[in-house]
């Protein structure tokens, strides 16, 4: 959508920029609070004492991990130590004593379907009894959410590079296992298949780039006073859905900074309040609820 099109009488162009990404972030904040959890992509530390309710064991000694936020990604790291050791003591947990529970290909690509893993296995010999309940102290880091970066620089036809704010969750790509993100850009809108990042490995957070499978099908404006015309996401669609419905509902509330559209030809008027656009928003929102059981 292009925002210049619809003016706020009396605004200059930066202030109307900065009331409609307020309304834009005001409702992803609001999003984020009615799941209990960061939809976006990110890299999560937990501390859990152990053995405990959200932390068991199964007969054959293969510990469940069960994670604030999912869907569960990847584990970055992971360590343990005695709870009663002041100062902590920590040991380092090999990655290879992690899996992911249920896991098929949850690398993050794009998907409507409001799914996950929440529940991380520990191999046998980590989570035991030696130190009584919640004797254990344990700490893990983990990427868990939908991959969503702002493009940061102008996108041509051929392209393979592409400049973004953030490859947190992109960092899982392979040639092999690409993720596939989205760009929605209108007519331009694609779908791109991620082998790669820079900045690389699972820790890696924030600006840097994303190598593509085969060159953009379509150009891509860049940012617009430093705030980014296009996105390349993996956020469910149901998502950003609810969310346009929050920003409009956040813009109907008197003394808000809305943006003013004119009537269309053909357009039809509907009676919806604010109240409504959010029930709406915030029905769609009910799957992707924190889940910690």
């Amino acid at each position: 959508m292009d925002w210049n099109s619809f003016p706020v009488p009396g605004a200059t162009n930066e202030q109307q920029l900065a009331g409609q990404w307020d309304m834009c972030f005001r409702a992803t904040s609001a999003a984020d609070a009615f799941v209990d959890q960061t939809l976006r992509a990110t890299i999560y530390t937990q501390n859990e004492s152990a053995p405990n309710r959200r932390v068991s064991t199964d007969p054959n000694g293969v510990a469940r991990f069960v994670c604030d936020e999912w869907p569960v990604r990847t584990v970055v790291s992971g360590q343990w130590t005695n709870a009663a050791s002041f100062p902590r003591q920590w040991q380092t947990i090999q990655l290879w004593k992690f899996d992911i529970d249920g896991y098929t290909v949850m690398n993050g690509s794009y998907d409507d379907a409001a799914n996950g893993p929440n529940t991380i296995l520990i191999a046998p010999g980590i989570v035991t009894g030696m130190y009584g309940r919640r004797g254990l102290l344990l700490q893990l880091q983990y990427i868990s959410g939908w991959a969503n970066a702002g493009i940061t620089t102008a996108v041509d036809v051929a392209d393979k590079e592409i400049a973004v704010d953030d490859v947190t969750g992109y960092t899982l790509a392979t040639v092999d296992v690409p993720i596939i993100g989205r760009i929605p850009d209108g007519a331009s809108t694609e779908l791109v298949a991620v082998t790669g990042t820079t900045t690389s490995g699972l820790s890696a957070s924030g600006a840097g780039t994303l190598t593509l499978a085969t060159g953009a099908a379509f150009a891509h404006a860049a940012p617009t006073d430093a705030v980014p015309a296009c996105l390349i996401t993996t956020m469910p669609a149901n998502v950003t859905r609810a969310i346009v419905w929050l920003a409009l509902a956040d813009a109907m509330v008197r003394g808000a900074m809305a943006v003013t559209v004119p009537d269309l030809p053909g357009s039809e008027e509907h009676g919806a309040s604010n109240n409504d656009l959010e029930m709406m928003g915030y029905e769609s929102l009910l799957p992707y609820r924190r889940s910690t059981h």
